[in-house]
């Protein structure tokens, strides 16, 4: 990914789907990361070179630098990285999708959000998944981009629960070889009260329903970036389809970008790169309010796609190398 900086990676990562107005506490982790990505660029060609405590003599001094950075300096970075991205067409902002929710839509609250641009974003994390994923050793700036990945939470969007032991197993294995890779592995810039306080304020029973509170996950950070929408519409009378479709067009019609993506039995709808599960919802204000509720869906099934709609059509986003195997 020589064409796109650390920074640039992790902020199309990052920042997709993120508040683009209120500094909310996934915007702030991902701005430290941001920051601390510029340094990481400069680092990367001595890191190869260099032992273990001379690199952690550069890395303290910049982990505790971004840990303190002030909201005066997060914003000014925000506006740097985020301008920049707008000016090559990496990066949009859109009405955010919470503002689709009937509670909010009905209030009339203005809401803004992070895009990245779907082609970019896609270049960004399938690059990323196949190195990861394949045989052979990783290269410096990968472990970087994991390890950012990993302390702004992000790393659960892009890997699903298998994977991610098998992204955890590789990273230990490079790390016992090398020992600037084990040290900045075992850095961390996130704070455990930011990516885990916000959890407490659930009720129990939706805590542990969400999977990625659970047995391997919890080998890396976790930071809930998507919440769950209610959009109402008619429900009686319509099937499955017709109800997607309704969906699809009224989120259409926000400015958001919507495909429906086939995933094993069931169709996914593809929401400005994210993925989400559709059911039928009843809600009760006085009256029963028919309508579909849009929930997060933290599974990578872009392979999926790819094998339903052939992988000609993709080669213009994505390297032709990318796929080495038939049997990916």
């Amino acid at each position: 990914m020589d064409q796109y900086s650390l920074q640039e990676q992790l902020a199309v990562v990052g920042l997709n789907g993120v508040d683009a107005v209120h500094l909310s506490v996934v915007k702030k982790t991902v701005l430290r990361g941001i920051f601390l990505a510029g340094m990481l660029e400069e680092w990367i060609p001595k890191m190869e070179r260099c032992d273990s405590a001379a690199f952690l003599n550069m890395l303290t001094p910049a982990l505790e630098d971004a840990k303190r950075m002030s909201k005066r300096r997060l914003k000014a970075l925000e506006q740097e990285i985020t301008g920049r991205l707008k000016d090559k067409g990496m990066l949009d902002e859109v009405q955010d999708l919470l503002a689709c929710d009937m509670y909010y839509e009905t209030a009339g609250l203005k809401m803004r959000q992070y895009r990245s641009a779907p082609q970019i974003w896609l270049l960004i994390t399938e690059s990323l998944r196949a190195e990861v994923l394949e045989e052979g050793s990783l290269s410096m700036e990968c472990i970087c981009l994991l390890w950012l990945f990993r302390e702004t939470g992000a790393l659960h969007d892009l890997f699903t629960v298998s994977e991610q032991a098998a992204v955890y197993a590789k990273l230990t294995e490079q790390a016992s070889r090398e020992p600037v890779a084990a040290g900045l592995l075992e850095a961390q810039f996130h704070r455990t009260g930011e990516l885990f306080g916000i959890q407490y304020l659930k009720a129990k029973n939706e805590m542990f329903q969400n999977p990625y509170l659970q047995g391997v996950n919890l080998m890396f950070p976790f930071l809930d970036r998507r919440q769950a929408i209610f959009i109402d519409l008619v429900v009686l009378g319509t099937n499955v389809a017709g109800r997607r479709q309704q969906v699809v067009s009224h989120l259409q019609e926000r400015g958001h970008y919507v495909e429906e993506v086939k995933h094993q039995e069931e169709t996914l709808l593809k929401i400005d790169n994210q993925y989400y599960r559709i059911f039928p919802t009843t809600k009760y204000s006085k009256l029963p309010i028919q309508g579909i509720s849009l929930v997060p869906f933290y599974s990578q099934c872009e392979r999926r796609r790819v094998l339903c709609q052939g992988k000609e059509a993709w080669k213009k986003y994505v390297c032709p190398n990318m796929f080495p195997s038939e049997n990916w």
